[in-house]
């Protein structure tokens, strides 16, 4: 199971075998508490957004797959640049699951260090 809970057995459950098309906004590696992973292995195709350093793992996990469009970009309500406050330390091996555009998200969650990046929104 790669979801953080029990959300993947209840998207299995609704969609059965059917295959469609999905978008994952915050992709991360791609497998850790993915939501759309698992629909993928079984054939469904994909766009897939994911504006940090977590999107070389996410690369490699589905270089091949020609089902799978990635985009390394940020999703915003207005278009450019911004700074993408990353989060590398909520779980072990994590790779961004906390990161944020906005700096008040921080506060959620006091006492993690951020770095910053640079990112183009869309």
């Amino acid at each position: 199971m790669f979801s953080q809970g029990e959300e993947e057995n209840v998207v299995l459950d609704y969609f059965g075998k059917y295959k469609g098309h999905l978008v994952d906004i915050g992709a991360n590696d791609g497998e850790t508490f993915s939501n759309s992973r698992q629909l993928i292995l079984n054939g469904w195709s994909a766009d897939l957004y994911e504006p940090g350093p977590a999107f070389e793992k996410l690369e490699k996990l589905y270089k091949g797959n020609e089902l799978v469009e990635l985009h390394n970009v940020a999703i915003g309500s207005e278009s450019g640049k911004g700074t993408l406050n990353v989060n590398s330390s909520h779980i072990k091996d994590d790779v961004g699951l906390l990161s944020t555009l906005h700096p008040e998200e921080m506060k959620r969650w006091q006492g993690l260090e951020y770095t910053q990046q640079e990112v183009d929104i869309i």
